[in-house]
């Protein structure tokens, strides 16, 4: 399966932000993005365990940088463990189960993956809204591991929701729209229905262009890609 962008985000876009992460777990993608504002800022300030939970965080993203997965895993328990303990079902853990499931999916540990993507799918829709942008997140990580697992026939439905609900709620012109047009081709292409996928790709491409320019990376990937079923 070829490289296409983002299955993960730790960013702004998948709620409260990390790292943007690639779509095959690859160390040497675009992953460093800008940390948002956490809105446990104000329980850490009084529960030093929220702030070493942050802290460790961190550690866990720069273990991923370096590819010390398992590392990292023993690491992003301990921050599920602590936020479990003090948020509950919060969109903070809820965070950090897709943080840990992607590690596991990373090493190709899907069984263990799974049931933390579902969880955090669970949680975000919960809190946030089965609509809302960040919901979007967990069902692009959870089709990206259908289809690395082969299950075409569960991974399509759950892409074309994020898809829906980043047009409806970002916009049909939003990078990150381009992002689920992109994924959503690549699994047509990955089933050989190239027809399909050959018009996703064009208008990921275009929204790309328009959007990040023509020399960014991104619209490089896509480029590649639409090249890619000739």
């Amino acid at each position: 399966m070829k490289t296409r962008s983002l299955v993960f985000t730790f960013t702004s876009l998948f709620l409260i932000g990390l790292v943007q992460l690639a779509r095959e777990a690859d160390p040497n993608s675009q992953i460093v993005q800008e940390h948002s504002d956490r809105n446990t800022s104000t329980l850490a300030q009084t529960d030093p365990r929220l702030a070493e939970a942050d802290r460790l965080e961190q550690q866990v993203i720069q273990l991923y940088q370096q590819g010390r997965y398992e590392e990292g895993i023993a690491i992003a328990q301990q921050v599920l463990e602590i936020r479990e303990s003090i948020l509950g079902d919060h969109p903070d853990t809820a965070q950090m189960l897709l943080g840990l499931g992607l590690l596991y999916s990373t090493m190709g540990r899907y069984s263990e993956a799974e049931p933390l993507y579902q969880r955090s799918l669970s949680i975000i829709e919960q809190q946030l809204g089965a609509d809302h942008p960040d919901t979007a997140q967990p069902l692009n990580n959870l089709a990206g591991l259908y289809e690395s697992m082969g299950r075409y026939s569960e991974a399509e439905p759950l892409y074309q929701r994020s898809l829906s609900i980043r047009e409806q709620q970002l916009g049909a012109d939003h990078p990150d729209t381009a992002t689920a047009l992109n994924n959503l081709a690549g699994l047509y292409e990955s089933m050989g229905r190239y027809s399909e996928a050959e018009p996703l790709y064009q208008r990921s491409l275009s929204i790309y262009e328009q959007q990040l320019g023509a020399d960014h990376p991104d619209t490089a990937q896509s480029l590649n890609n639409l090249a890619s079923l000739s």
